[in-house]
């Protein structure tokens, strides 16, 4: 069979893997939701003395599906109690019973349709990126391949494998090839926007973990929970926990937390652990002080994450001292190594200078520590020997496939027996997942998102050489400090130096067309800002005027009534002194007090005023009127609304 035979015959059993999430939805176990498929298979073939290995290729042929003969049997041993087959000399016959005919296809063919308008939709996106896909074949082919590379199969023994085929690290994927890259994007864009074609891709994910449920060695017990296995994290992985390395991990790495206690693990870190994420985040406190500092950082997630949200080096100050009580708030108990006993740990010089790699400097804090933790573990098994993470006592678990191919690789050399004492935390998520997927509805979904966030990320040798050419630039004074500090710090620098497929290869020209198109981002921000505060400005303005009006308004409306009632007053004044002398002088009386002076004092007043200044009452009203509004204008801006 060729490669582009298997690949044509993996993308047409997606839709296999569908149904088996459709099937455990429905209320399956891990072993009847493979039920359906053998049914349909048997309503198909020839079952005139056929044995288990006819079965197990019509099956194949027809599904895509590979059982493992044990599995297959108990579904066949199933089938017969149900009387749908009989079982004579080990061969199965047809009985009266046996189905002929099947709905199976048809569901299949459905699915397939969705699956369709995924492809349709991801051949489109790869269009507007520049990149052309054949056909709907190939699109599916683009998404499975994506998912096969980052995603990691249940198996069982230390060669087997333990980890995502991909780079050394989840969180340091690249360089990713054109195709993986937009893949990676398009899975991102759907399942962030919850659309409906995410549901598809959820479904292809959890139905591949699902799948995975055959490689185990007793598939029945696959929902069993752990029986007080420890589960060590490694610092990385704790730093996700933390928030250190964006919300996406973050969300991910609490969801498996919360999983694993679900099922019956017990979270652990050790002490020397405790040590090495405060040594850590020490670096990043005087590193992010400066901007020399901050240019010579790893092109870490989570120097990323800390750049990017502007963390202070008293921020860091601040986590490195909350890391214990954080982390027992999310319900890990902090260990001392246990005692070391050598007839446990196997030959840890030579696991040091396997971990040491390249480098050679297996004296460095980093591999004294994953030393440490291994020969914890061990220590903690005491030589117990388990083909079952359910029962294998104590892991380590990390994010690091470079670090795990390195334990299991010399776990196996120095002759030791069962699991290996070191895991891959993404393995570890899907068995806790096949055991209470009810539990983590949304783990795999989340996973999946922070798998292509690290995979839009740039290398680390298209990092560094980046940030080498930025030095040379602010050398040669083309930029300044604070400019390769904003281009460190811009979450936009990723995606470009993605999109440009920068390399440690890449040239001059290549690497100063991203400087220029984080530059042209930044002034499109700053121009952006610049119009955005000027329109608040203006809004602002005339939010005043509008107030200042309303204000004066009512300020005027109130001097008006007070004006006029103090005419008024007077008025009613003149008129009553006059009517009441004319009374007084009408029955030939003497004028009274009250007459001369509610007439004769304001009207001598008003004369007077008249006479030095023009005074009359209706001026006087306007100007008292003017005048009062411009105080009560005034005592109304100055009192607290």
């Amino acid at each position: 069979m060729t490669a582009d035979d298997i690949r044509t015959d993996a993308v047409r059993g997606l839709a296999t893997v569908a149904l088996l999430k459709a099937n455990f939805d429905s209320g399956r176990d891990h072993i009847s939701m493979f039920e359906p498929f053998v049914i349909d298979t048997l309503a198909t073939m020839d079952l005139d003395g056929a044995s288990v290995e006819d079965v197990q290729r019509a099956l194949r042929h027809r599904h895509r599906l590979s059982l493992p003969l044990n599995t297959l049997k108990t579904l066949l041993g199933r089938a017969k109690d149900r009387r749908l087959l009989r079982r004579d000399g080990g061969r199965y016959f047809r009985t009266a019973g046996t189905p002929t005919t099947s709905d199976l296809l048809e569901r299949c063919a459905t699915i397939e349709e969705r699956q369709r308008r995924l492809a349709e939709a991801l051949i489109d996106k790869a269009r507007q990126l520049g990149l052309g896909v054949a056909s709907v074949e190939d699109a599916l082919a683009m998404i499975l391949s994506f998912l096969e590379r980052f995603h990691v199969a249940l198996a069982l023994d230390a060669q087997s494998r333990l980890r995502p085929v991909m780079g050394d690290d989840l969180d340091s994927t690249g360089p990713l090839d054109a195709q993986s890259s937009i893949t990676a994007r398009f899975i991102y864009d759907e399942l962030v926007a919850a659309s409906p074609l995410s549901e598809i891709i959820e479904e292809m994910l959890e139905g591949f973990v699902l799948q995975n449920a055959l490689l185990l060695k007793d598939i029945s017990l696959a929902g069993r929970r752990f029986q007080g296995l420890h589960v060590f994290f490694d610092s990385r992985l704790l730093f996700r926990a933390l928030g250190h390395n964006g919300p996406a991990a973050e969300r991910a790495t609490l969801e498996l937390i919360a999983l694993l206690r679900d099922t019956g693990a017990i979270l652990n870190l050790f002490t020397t652990t405790v040590r090495e994420m405060r040594a850590i985040l020490s670096v990043y406190e005087d590193k992010l002080a400066t901007a020399k500092g901050r240019a010579e950082l790893y092109a870490t997630p989570m120097t990323r994450h800390f750049l990017t949200t502007g963390q202070s080096p008293s921020d860091i100050r601040v986590q490195a001292s909350l890391i214990e009580r954080r982390l027992a708030s999310l319900g890990f108990n902090v260990r001392d190594l246990p005692a070391h006993e050598a007839r446990f740990t196997l030959d840890e010089a030579k696991l040091a200078k396997s971990l040491a790699g390249s480098s050679g400097n297996d004296h460095s804090q980093r591999v004294i520590h994953d030393v440490d933790c291994v020969a914890g573990v061990l220590t903690w098994r005491r030589g117990m020997v388990s083909e079952s993470w359910d029962t294998a006592r104590a892991v380590f678990v990390t994010t690091s496939g470079e670090t795990i191919d390195s334990v299991a690789q010399w776990y196996q050399d120095e002759g030791g027996q069962g699991l290996p004492p070191i895991v891959h935390h993404l393995y570890l998520s899907n068995l806790a997942w096949l055991k209470k997927p009810a539990s983590a509805a949304k783990l795999k979904v989340n996973e999946l998102i922070a798998v292509c966030v690290a995979a839009l990320r740039p290398s680390k040798p298209a990092w560094k050489a980046f940030v080498a050419h930025l030095r040379k630039l602010e050398a040669s004074g083309i930029l300044v400090s604070d400019e390769v500090t904003a281009i460190l710090a811009s979450g936009l620098t990723d995606r470009i130096l993605v999109d440009a497929e920068v390399d440690e290869d890449s040239d001059a020209d290549s690497l100063n067309e991203v400087v220029e198109r984080v530059k042209e981002t930044y002034r499109q921000e700053a121009t952006v800002e610049v119009n955005a505060a000027k329109q608040a400005a203006l809004e602002h303005q005339a939010e005043a005027a509008r107030l200042r009006t309303q204000l004066r308004s009512r300020a005027h409306s109130v001097a008006r009534v007070v004006s006029w009632s103090l005419a008024l007053v007077l008025g009613a004044s003149f008129i009553a002194g006059t009517v009441l002398s004319v009374v007084s002088g009408a029955t030939s009386s003497s004028p009274d007090l009250w007459a001369i002076l509610l007439a004769a004092v304001p009207l001598a007043i008003a004369a007077l005023l008249g006479v030095l200044w023009g005074f009359n009452l209706k001026s006087w009203r306007v100007t008292l009127e003017l005048r009062l509004s411009d105080v009560i204008a005034s005592w109304l801006q100055t009192t607290p609304q």
